[in-house]
Order: structure tokens, then sequence, then C-alpha cells
């Protein structure tokens, strides 16, 4: 018997409705021009994670300032993008 994963929130219900569904262990990759075009979702997507008890990990390797900080309920790993992938 098939065991179906839960569907997973984006806190978006229009981006839910976009992507039909996340499921443990998807990847979403946005690229975006700006690190402004990326703020307004992620408040939501952290809230939804938080509110569903799920961990939260932000692995920051960029040089703008931090999205997330230690009051955030994320797990936050910093890494060294000088170091290049090995570091991950």
């Amino acid at each position: 018997m098939k065991t179906e994963k839960p569907i997973l929130s984006t806190g978006l219900p229009g981006l839910d409705n976009v992507l039909q569904g996340l499921r443990p262990g998807d990847n979403v990759v946005w690229e975006v021009d700006g690190i402004d075009d990326y703020l307004p979702l992620l408040d939501p997507i952290c809230r939804e994670a938080l509110r569903r008890k799920q961990k939260l990990i932000y692995f920051r390797f960029a040089r703008h300032a931090p999205l997330l900080d230690a009051d955030s309920g994320a797990e936050i790993h910093r890494l060294d993008p000088q170091e290049g992938s090995s570091g991950f």
C-alpha cells in the first residue's frame, strides 16, 4: 500500500495553487533580479513552517543583509562563498 506524504504550504494560498502542492523534500528555486523581489515571499513561508512546527533552516552565503535573524526560529548556517561549494 502506497503512503501519501502530507501536502505542505508556502503560507501563500495563491502560490500553493500554482505549485499544486509541496511534499517534504521538494525544492523550490527562485530566480530574482534583486533580493527585494524575494522578501514578500519569505515571511509567509517562514511563518507557515514554524506554525506547522517544521524545522526551518537558513543557509546564509550572500553579502546582502541577513534575511533571518537569531530570533526568527530558524537554524542558521553561515557559509563563506569564497570557499566554494566544498563547504556545503
